[in-house]
């Protein structure tokens, strides 16, 4: 309960001073969560760039961007969280996941700081993506050699956008080696399968290979199950990583 009380009187700061009325259409509790997180990190990134940013870019302007992302006012988010102050059995548990996407966060800038190496990456084609800029039904196929075995990750840091039309998008990816059939040697390596959001995701996975023969990790970064080609993808990609961990 004690962790409410010091975000509520953190959050005190960003209500406005006047007093709004009270909306018919709160934020959705999932959404509120994802935007609080959100806040959370802006805040942070502010106050890291404090000297930088002072005096030009308010505070309350980086919320209200937050907000405007999520396709809300500020007198939506005033509203809801004066309910939750006023209900503070209702805001505790939305706290905890709030704090576990916080968490959550936390770990995939450790997992890409793990692999800031560049030399470490074994994808060595383009890595940065903005479908359909770059292609409006892109699967983003790729075929990376590897040496020996060992574990091997796959790590992405994408965002699938609320208009994006591919059907179930997804990581496929593969052991692979020329055995002399048509397909080849296929060891799948776990999927991913991707999710629409706000903010760029970080994503892994990671298998293995206990075969001495396999030559290459093969698959489509964008893969998809649409059936036709009357569709569009809205993707943005900022890095694929595959690394022998």
């Amino acid at each position: 309960m004690k962790n409410v009380v010091l975000l509520l009187l953190l959050m005190a700061g960003f209500v406005s001073c006047k007093r709004a009325s009270y909306s018919k259409y709160l934020i959705p509790k999932d959404t509120f969560q994802e935007i609080l997180a959100d806040i959370y990190l802006v805040d942070g990134y502010y106050m890291m760039n404090y000297g930088k940013l002072s005096g030009q870019n308010p505070t309350n302007n980086y919320y209200n961007s937050v907000l405007h992302d999520y396709g809300y006012s500020r007198a939506n988010f005033d509203s809801t969280l004066r309910y939750y102050s006023q209900n503070p059995k209702k805001f505790e548990p939305l706290y905890d996941e709030v704090i576990t996407k916080l968490n959550k966060l936390q770990q995939e800038v450790f997992l890409l700081q793990q692999y800031s190496d560049t030399s470490q990456n074994l994808f060595k084609k383009k890595t940065t993506w903005s479908l359909p800029k770059d292609g409006s039904r892109e699967m983003i196929p790729f075929k990376v050699a590897i040496k020996d075995t060992g574990q091997y990750t796959i790590i992405l840091q994408l965002k699938i956008f609320d208009d994006d039309q591919a059907k179930d998008p997804h990581l496929t990816s593969y052991f692979w080696y020329d055995d002399g059939t048509k397909n080849g040697y296929i060891d799948y390596i776990p999927f991913i399968v991707y999710k629409k959001t706000k903010r760029m995701m970080v994503l892994s996975t990671s298998k293995r290979n206990r075969n001495k023969k396999v030559t290459h990790i093969k698959g489509w970064v964008l893969n998809h199950d649409n059936q036709g080609i009357d569709f569009k993808k809205h993707v943005e990609v900022q890095s694929i990583i595959v690394a022998k961990k």
